[in-house]
């Protein structure tokens, strides 16, 4: 009814960015079959399933076998994410590759990678460009992580509420790349 309306960036072209870059690498190494790990943020979260799904199709899209050597829940958390990766480690699963629903999950990861000097050999890809991601990307620690521009969704959603406010009709969605 043009009365409330959705501002922010659509999950899946994160999750598949992610993918894509990562099939990149992967094809490099001349993998074909890929033992992942995916930090989750939320299980039910619909950010989060569209961030893994899309993730994981990119992948499958490019080619790979995928076999989750975990796929469970961090909630977002790096300590969480710390100690899954470190369980995973200790348990002599193969890893190939990590993938994080958000920054925090990934930075979680790395150090785990980093204490069993693992980190050079496992790319570590993840989603919402915070500082301290944009810094470990730079340092070579992070692969990629994918931009989710908090400061242009708010700039667009209180131009919006101001729309709102005045009792303008406003779009339903509004994405922001």
């Amino acid at each position: 009814d043009g009365k409330y309306c959705y501002v922010g960036s659509l999950e899946t072209d994160a999750g598949r960015m992610q993918g894509e870059y990562l099939a990149g690498i992967l094809k490099d190494k001349g993998l074909t079959e890929v033992n992942y790990i995916m930090l989750i943020g939320d299980l039910g979260a619909e950010n989060a399933i569209q961030r893994t799904a899309s993730a994981k199709e990119a992948l499958e899209a490019a080619g790979f076998t995928l076999k989750a050597t975990l796929e469970d829940t961090a909630n977002w958390d790096r300590t969480e994410a710390l100690n899954k990766v470190q369980q995973v480690i200790g348990s002599g699963k193969p890893v190939d590759c990590v993938i994080a629903n958000c920054d925090e999950m990934a930075l979680g990861a790395i150090e785990a990678l980093k204490d069993a000097d693992m980190l050079a050999d496992v790319p570590v890809v993840s989603i919402d460009g915070v500082q301290n991601a944009i810094l470990a990307v730079q340092s070579g620690e992070m692969t990629m992580t994918v931009l989710q521009n908090a400061q242009a969704q708010a700039k667009e959603a209180m131009k919006v509420a101001v729309e709102l406010a005045e009792g303008k009709i406003v779009e339903q969605y509004y994405w922001v790349p």
